[in-house]
């Protein structure tokens, strides 16, 4: 008799033992911290007339990677998009875009690059228009590596750069929020290295190299292939009221000797892409805004970059210089002609509707224009 109310007291223990073991994962899943496969919370503010400046949070799963720079994309239309860096090279939470239009409405997206080349999905997009009244906010730093410096290169308006800054994180804030609407920041990374400046003597240096307002600047040239050099500037913030149309893109032949290459881009586009050009040669350029006047300001700064050598004709220059030295006794020394082949641009193009045209092919002139 004394056995049924024994084996009735264990039943009750199971069940209740069989319900705690069913409620505890609940409450731990509860406890688990919500893990991000991309960037999260993109927040874009336009901080001058030209200039918008993202900011966003770093992926918190990343599978055991690591993250060693972002793709910064901006919309062209409804779910297009064009790479506008391909890797920042940093993984600093924060990028300004400068020599943008007034006025006009900027989407961006960002999404992390891993160590395997690799990158994630995007982050939210975020809009900003900068406007004539837009101005710096109190400034909030970085949300990621706060031990670590800040390397970057400074521009300012008259095109002379300050190569190699090395700020502490504060500093470089603060100098996003004071700098002039036209210096630019590039080539941003991280670093161990110690500081060798900071806020004054970086202002100090632009203060001594502002161009006049009423000229585009700076204009800054970088190389883009064996045959290919972008231009990129920034507009003039002073126009008096009239309205640019345009720019003129100038080469420079000889020292005081300019050639006019593009008299009129008929767009306010401050991006503007030569070519085809000798591969292993410098070049240098100057641009003008065209007003609605048909007047013009002032040329910007001298831009200069050099195009890149291709593997094969490195090789056949080392070829031709080893030639050169074994004839001593010759008075001709041997040189290498590279003639630049004038060839036509391939692509994809994707309207906003999404129908891809694969395969076009237009002339270099026609490319241009499309741009």
């Amino acid at each position: 008799m004394m056995n049924k109310p024994i084996n009735f007291f264990i039943i009750v223990m199971l069940v209740s033992v069989s319900s705690i073991l069913i409620v505890q994962p609940k409450l731990a899943e509860g406890k688990t911290p919500l893990l991000t496969t991309t960037p999260t919370d993109l927040v874009a503010i336009p901080v001058s007339p030209s200039q918008i400046d993202l900011s966003w949070n770093a992926p918190t799963q990343n599978y055991g990677k690591v993250i060693v720079g972002y793709k910064i994309e901006e919309r062209l239309s409804s779910g297009v998009y064009y790479t506008l860096v391909e890797n920042t090279g940093s993984t600093l939470t924060a990028y300004s875009i400068t020599g943008l239009k007034t006025g006009t409405t900027y989407t961006y997206r960002v999404s992390a690059v891993w160590s395997d080349k690799n990158t994630s999905d995007p982050s939210n997009p975020a809009s900003a228009t900068p406007t004539i009244t837009s101005a710096p906010t109190k400034p909030t730093p970085p949300s990621s590596e706060q031990t670590s410096n800040v390397k970057f290169d400074f521009t300012p308006s008259d095109g002379t750069a300050l190569v190699g800054v090395i700020l502490t994180q504060g500093d470089y804030v603060q100098l996003l929020y004071q700098k002039d609407t036209r210096s630019v920041i590039a080539n941003i990374a991280s670093t161990s290295q110690a500081s060798n400046n900071n806020v004054k003597t970086v202002l100090a240096y632009q203060n001594a190299h502002l161009s006049d307002d009423r000229v585009p600047g700076p204009l800054i040239a970088t190389t883009f292939s064996p045959t290919q050099i972008n231009l990129w500037w920034v507009p003039p913030t002073q126009n008096y009221g009239k309205l640019i149309i345009g720019y003129q893109i100038e080469w420079k032949r000889a020292p005081g000797d300019y050639i006019v290459i593009d008299d009129n881009t008929q767009n306010t586009t401050t991006r503007y892409s030569v070519y085809p050009l000798t591969p292993g040669n410098t070049y240098t350029y100057r641009v003008s805004a065209i007003y609605n006047d048909h007047t013009r300001s002032n040329p910007s700064n001298e831009a200069s970059a050099t195009t890149i050598l291709t593997q094969q004709q490195a090789a056949q220059n080392q070829q031709t210089t080893t030639n050169s030295s074994s004839a001593s006794s010759s008075s001709k020394q041997q040189t290498s002609t590279i003639t630049t082949q004038v060839i036509n641009v391939k692509f994809d193009f994707t309207p906003v509707d999404g129908k891809i045209l694969i395969g076009v092919v237009l002339s270099q002139s026609d490319y241009q224009q499309l741009l």
